[in-house]
């Protein structure tokens, strides 16, 4: 990128007990094209050697680095968007890898487009064999191009643009503007409450068909876990926006439901298979999924075969969980603490 093109990139970077994933996700970091980078740790309590190996690396770099109680993610990244300097920021899991040309591509994106947000496509990857994704790749940019409405009926659909945080540049303008933030102390499916804020402010989206962010999959990562009552976090960070969306995006609400239905399906076969034992919990999920199908068919964008198989789960969830929820009483999901 030329020099009057260099703004500074601030990497938020979360961390808990992580210090046996960091030196593939350090050396990731260091491999990097672009050089002008903050990078920001948020420790969240970590009781091994993590905060000790981030003081050796951050060492001759610039770096803020904090440690705060381990209240969640949500708060935890709320920390970080505090620290940040940069005129554009991103996030970066401390397990994952990237490309040596992450940062160059999606800044190059933003900036040659005029977008407040850029976008690329990630790869899963066993946690064995991360390292071998370090390394340069070539980049054949197609961006696409999108306007806020469509950028988030496809964010809500998960085509192309992922509900995930880090896979994206963001416009610290844009962040400041909207006043973006996370739901405290939530664990699960906090990227949703914030990214929806993030939109209000953006008019344009790029996307770029290239997968440079490699997503480490592990067995003891909180994605893998059991499924437990912390879960329904993401209902909380869905409820907390979706009336606004109804009112000040009608067209895009429907592919809300569209996401929440996604996350409904795959909470049921958590729940299936980990013999999960409460029934009202159960019943509300499925109640919840019978609602959010009726809006299914609104959603264009959503990929087909979910709109026909999505529809089938509740009907296969009444009859899975039959004895359990049989004379358990209707209740909104969004009761449910």
């Amino acid at each position: 990128m030329e020099n009057n093109s260099t703004p500074l990139l601030s990497v938020i970077i979360l961390t808990h007990n992580s210090a046996r994933f960091l030196d593939n996700c350090f050396k990731s970091i260091s491999c990097q094209t672009y050089k002008n980078l903050e990078l920001i740790f948020v420790d969240a309590s970590s009781t091994d050697h993590t905060n000790q190996k981030i003081a050796e690396f951050t060492a001759e770099k610039r770096a803020k680095h904090i440690v705060i109680e381990n209240q969640g993610v949500g708060t935890s990244r709320n920390e970080g968007l505090k620290l940040i300097s940069g005129e554009y920021f991103t996030f970066l899991d401390s397990d994952d890898v990237l490309s040596p040309c992450h940062f160059e591509n999606l800044l190059r994106l933003a900036i040659d487009n005029g977008a407040e947000m850029s976008c690329c496509l990630y790869k899963k990857v066993n946690e064995n064999k991360a390292h071998k994704y370090i390394k340069d790749k070539k980049i054949k940019n197609k961006p696409l191009a999108f306007g806020q409405q469509e950028a988030m009926q496809l964010y809500f659909a998960q085509k192309k643009l992922d509900y995930v945080l880090w896979n994206k540049v963001y416009k610290t303008s844009t962040l400041q503007a909207t006043g973006a933030q996370f739901l405290d102390k939530t664990r699960f499916g906090e990227e949703s409450y914030f990214i929806y804020t993030y939109f209000k402010g953006v008019k344009k989206v790029v996307f770029s068909p290239v997968k440079t962010y490699f997503y480490v999959q592990r067995k003891s990562s909180i994605m893998h876990e059991q499924f437990n009552d912390k879960r329904l976090d993401i209902y909380k960070n869905i409820q907390s926006f979706i009336k606004d969306c109804e009112k000040a995006f009608p067209e895009v609400a429907p592919y809300v439901c569209s996401m929440r239905s996604g996350y409904s399906c795959a909470m049921l076969w958590l729940i299936k298979k980990h013999k999960y034992q409460n029934a009202i919990v159960i019943n509300a999920i499925i109640n919840s999924l019978k609602k959010d199908c009726n809006q299914l068919k609104k959603c264009k964008k959503t990929a087909l075969y979910r709109r026909l198989f999505i529809p089938l789960v509740p009907w296969a969830g009444n009859i899975v969980f039959k004895r359990k929820i049989k004379n358990v009483e209707t209740l909104e999901i969004s009761a449910i603490d």
